[in-house]
């Protein structure tokens, strides 16, 4: 095997994205990533085969009836660490969690709102996992990091395929799966870890048919199409608005207008069904997070319909105002949102991001100005759905500013932004390994640098 094949991105990503997200799932301490606890409970629940939660009668919150070990194991591994910075990770409480046996007969119900209503389809890796682990009756401690394996290795496959079918960008996207927010998540139970992997590899899927293709879109490129989304859509209902980029591909790739529009027809209505489908069994579980917040879905959402042109400027203003904040948070505010990497880094990253989306460009593709407002549309589009989305769900009704909006959040839309940055003009004129010589040595460095602020963080050397 030549050593070309292996600075090839798909082969860089196999080899450090699998390397990277080892080392941080076992690094990063039991249920210090945002919410691990209840996307953990959630994961059980779906490896049982409960892919809807449920309500206790003497209880207000949404969750499920599950062994109480994994109560008992979370309290012994958080004790208060989570956004306490003067306070540190303790090997010996491990030790102990590791003595802590599942006993699934022994249940009792467990609240866990802000999870249960997201779909199965967001935690199926990190269930099967937990399935392998439950079958052999290891503790939940064992369960744990079985999920997060199993969401890493489905992560690293899943961006392996992507990069490989893809003929060009393929660079912005190898540093958008290896950037430290993403691979943190990737080596997590969180169910974004799901849902960035799947939302990268439909737009890779789209960006495949825009270069180097000629003649009409088979079949099995259309199922694959329709079936990413449907998955984009189960895992964040959100993110249905990446369906938009279908409209890259020119009509005669569909074999004229009436093909196009027949195909548009079922990916929009597949895709709708997802959407609405899930939308409905979400709504019969869903229970404001916080009792002392005062949030309304429905009421929300009439007063952004009775003032609409104020909602857009309220999410674009905050946009601006945070824009730093949601950058830092983008690239990687890790642990349980109280672990920093340095701001030199993180305009490091940013530069090589840029950088990368302008020079892996195809010399026979030109973006054109209408398909740079499409994009440039899509990606503002994304911005208000996920703003709405946070200010329907998890902030108080009537409030002048969208709480709990995270950088995080526009992982899946990150590939379009970055399309806003590409140049044909600049293609072919660094060669491949050029690119990995200054690639790999920048990833491995943010590696370093992460896993020393993970370490320092955590752990008392």
């Amino acid at each position: 095997m030549s050593t070309a094949r292996f600075l090839q991105p798909a082969w860089i990503y196999g080899i450090l994205g699998a390397f990277f997200g080892l080392s941080l799932v076992f690094i990063t301490p039991p249920f210090q990533v945002p919410d691990e606890p209840n996307h953990f409970y959630r994961a059980y629940q779906v490896s049982q085969g409960g892919f809807l939660g449920q309500f206790e009668q003497a209880r207000s919150y949404p969750g499920g009836f599950l062994p109480e070990s994994l109560e008992h194991s979370v309290v012994q591994l958080t004790r208060g660490v989570q956004q306490n910075t003067e306070r540190r990770y303790s090997i010996s409480w491990i030790r102990e969690a590791f003595e802590i046996e599942l006993e699934p007969g022994r249940e009792k119900f467990l609240a866990f709102p802000n999870t249960v209503i997201f779909s199965p389809v967001s935690y199926l890796p990190q269930a099967a996992g937990i399935a392998a682990g439950r079958a052999l009756d290891l503790p939940p401690l064992v369960l744990l990091y079985l999920g997060r394996l199993a969401a890493l290795a489905f992560t690293v496959l899943l961006g392996c395929w992507t990069l490989h079918v893809i003929r060009f960008f393929r660079w912005p996207l190898l540093l958008l799966l290896l950037m430290p927010m993403t691979v943190f998540e990737a080596a997590s139970v969180s169910a974004d870890a799901v849902t960035n992997a799947l939302s990268i590899a439909f737009c890779g899927s789209i960006l495949s048919e825009m270069s180097g293709c000629a003649g009409p879109i088979s079949r099995a490129r259309k199922a694959q199409w329709a079936g990413l989304f449907a998955l984009v859509t189960l895992s964040k209902t959100v993110y249905v608005i990446l369906g938009l980029l279908i409209f890259m591909i020119p009509p005669e790739r569909f074999g004229g207008r009436r093909r196009q529009l027949g195909f548009l027809s079922a990916f929009f209505m597949l895709g709708g069904a997802a959407f609405v489908g899930w939308s409905w069994f979400a709504n019969s579980v869903y229970v404001p997070f916080h009792s002392y917040v005062h949030t309304n879905l429905r009421e929300q959402l009439s007063l952004v319909l009775t003032n609409p042109a104020g909602f857009v400027e309220m999410v674009f203003g905050a946009f601006v105002r945070q824009r730093e904040a949601y950058r830092h948070m983008f690239i990687g505010v890790l642990g349980w949102l109280d672990t920093y990497l340095p701001v030199w880094l993180l305009n490091a990253y940013t530069i090589l991001l840029l950088l990368a989306a302008g020079f892996d460009g195809d010399p026979d593709l030109r973006m054109g100005f209408a398909r740079r407002i499409w994009l440039g549309f899509t990606a503002a589009a994304g911005l208000l759905a996920v703003s709405l989305s946070t200010y329907c769900l998890w902030t108080a009704v009537g409030s002048a500013e969208i709480d709990s909006i995270q950088g995080r959040y526009f992982i899946p839309l990150a590939p379009v932004v970055l399309l806003l940055f590409y140049n044909s003009t600049f293609a072919g004129g660094v060669k491949p390994r050029h690119k990995a010589a200054v690639v790999i040595p920048s990833l491995v460095l943010t590696w370093l640098v992460t896993v020393s602020a993970l370490v320092d963080r955590y752990y008392s050397l």
